[in-house]
C-alpha cells in the first residue's frame, strides 16, 4: 500500500510516487510523472533553483526556491505567476531529489536539466506576464470581471 507524502515525511523516509495540481508545470505533469521528495530539517541548506515541497495553509505545495535570505525564501512554482514570499524555513518539508517521465530518470544533475532551470528562471518576469494576461482574457471570454 502506497503512503501519502506527509506520512512519509513524517516517518523520516522519502516519498516516491506521483503529485497533483499544476504549479510546476511543464517540468512535472500532475499525475502522471513520478517524484523524490526527501524530508530537510531547519538546518538544511536552501540552494536557489532547488525544488521544495512547503506547506502553507495546511496545504502542501511544490515550488522552485528563486531567493534565499536568512531564515526566509521566495518561492515559485514554474507553471505559477505569484511567488510565495517570505516563507519562513520552518514551512519546507521536503526538496525533490528524483523525477521520472514516462518510466524514465530524468537526470537533475545533467546539462539539459541545468539549462532549463536557467532558462526558465531567467523568464520568469516574461511568463509571469504571459500567465496573467492569459488569466485576464480568460475572464474577459468569460464575462467575469476582474
Amino acid at each position: 500500500m502506497a503512503i501519502s507524502v506527509e506520512e512519509a515525511l513524517s516517518r523520516g523516509v522519502p516519498y516516491v510516487g506521483p503529485v497533483h495540481g499544476a504549479s510546476m508545470r511543464p517540468l512535472i505533469r500532475a499525475d502522471r510523472d513520478r517524484v523524490a521528495i526527501v524530508p530537510v530539517s531547519a538546518s538544511d541548506p536552501l540552494r536557489q533553483h532547488d525544488v521544495v515541497l512547503l506547506c502553507l495553509d495546511g496545504h502542501l505545495i511544490l515550488h522552485r526556491v528563486v531567493a534565499c535570505e536568512g531564515d526566509r525564501a521566495t518561492l515559485l512554482g514554474d507553471g505559477s505567476f505569484i511567488p510565495e514570499r517570505d516563507v519562513p524555513r520552518a514551512c519546507i518539508r521536503g526538496r525533490m531529489e528524483g523525477l521520472w517521465r514516462n518510466g524514465r530518470k530524468v537526470d537533475l544533475s545533467g546539462g539539459a536539466y541545468r539549462t532549463y532551470v536557467r532558462v526558465w528562471t531567467a523568464l520568469a518576469p516574461v511568463r509571469c506576464a504571459a500567465l496573467r494576461l492569459r488569466a485576464c482574457a480568460s475572464r474577459v471570454l468569460k464575462g467575469k470581471r476582474f
